[in-house]
């Protein structure tokens, strides 16, 4: 089997908040206060404890042929590509969430 499982990809393409959250720090000025930071921490934190990755729990499971990393990151890649979507869309002012989505196509 390569890839990932559908609830691992799910819990691994939540990330777009968080992404969004730093990126709208680095690029908008948006300020992250401590308790901020914090829920941040945990919510990356409860993605990777749902998904249980093998290269971080060393599972030892039969159906799993190494590549699940791949289903990982394109995963995490697909979360980090919705919250630069947001981010552009913020960023750009007028034009809509739906029209920048469209764009992206």
């Amino acid at each position: 089997r390569v890839g990932a499982s559908a609830g691992d990809v799910a819990s691994l393409a939540s990330v777009n908040t968080v992404v969004a959250a730093l990126l709208g720090f680095l690029f908008l000025g948006e300020p992250l206060h401590v308790l901020h930071w914090i829920a941040l921490s945990l919510c990356m934190g409860g993605a990777v404890c749902i998904a249980q990755p093998d290269f971080l729990f060393r599972s030892s499971s039969s159906d799993n042929s190494g590549g699940q990393w791949k289903g990982y990151l394109l995963a995490v890649l697909g979360g980090t590509a919705q919250a630069g979507i947001a981010i552009a869309s913020r960023k750009s002012g007028e034009v809509s969430l739906e029209a920048m989505n469209v764009i992206t196509l």
